[in-house]
C-alpha cells in the first residue's frame, strides 16, 4: 500500500513527502467520531502479483442507506487504464445489491485530477466541508451519486 501511495502525484504534490506504514495504518483504521470500525473497510486490488489500488469505504455512513468512500487510490503505473472507473462500477452494483441509496465521497479541493475523475463518472458535487488533517486545514468538496 506504501508503493500505491508513492506512485501518487497527487500524495506527493500535497504533502511533500513518501508514505510511510504508520501513516498507512493510521488511515485504516481512522472512522469519523462515533462510527464502528464495524462498518469500516480498507481493501487492497492486485493484478498479477502487483498492488493496483486500494479502496477505502464506510458501510452506513453518512447515514444507514449511504456508502461513504474515503480514498480510492490507483497505483500512478496502473493510471488511464480505467482501473478506477472499473472499481467504482462495482462499488455501485454493490451498494445497489445490499439496498443503500447513495454513495458519497470528499476530495481535497486542490485535487483537480481527482475532482475531474469524480464528476467524469456522475458524481455531483453537494456541499463544501472544511477540516484539519495531519495538521492541516483544508476544503473539502463533497460529492454523491445515486446508486
Amino acid at each position: 500500500m506504501v508503493n500505491i501511495r508513492n506512485q501518487s502525484r497527487f500524495f506527493h504534490a500535497h504533502w511533500g513527502k513518501k508514505a510511510t506504514s504508520s501513516g498507512i495504518i493510521e488511515s485504516i483504521v481512522a472512522v469519523p467520531d462515533g462510527f464502528s470500525m464495524e462498518g469500516k473497510n480498507f481493501i487492497a486490488l492486485w493484478k498479477d502479483d502487483n498492488p493496483v489500488a486500494v479502496l477505502d469505504f464506510l458501510v452506513g455512513y453518512p447515514n444507514p442507506n449511504c456508502l461513504w468512500v474515503g480514498l480510492l487510490l490507483v497505483h500512478g503505473l496502473q493510471k488511464g487504464k480505467s482501473i478506477g472507473t472499473e472499481i467504482v462500477n462495482a462499488v455501485i452494483t454493490t451498494t445497489k445489491t445490499a439496498g443503500m441509496k447513495d454513495i458519497t465521497l470528499g476530495v481535497i479541493a486542490t485535487n483537480t485530477r481527482g475532482i475531474d475523475f469524480w464528476r467524469k463518472i456522475g458524481f455531483v458535487q453537494t456541499g463544501v466541508s472544511n477540516t484539519t488533517l495531519r495538521g492541516e486545514d483544508l476544503e473539502i468538496l463533497i460529492f454523491k451519486r445515486t446508486a
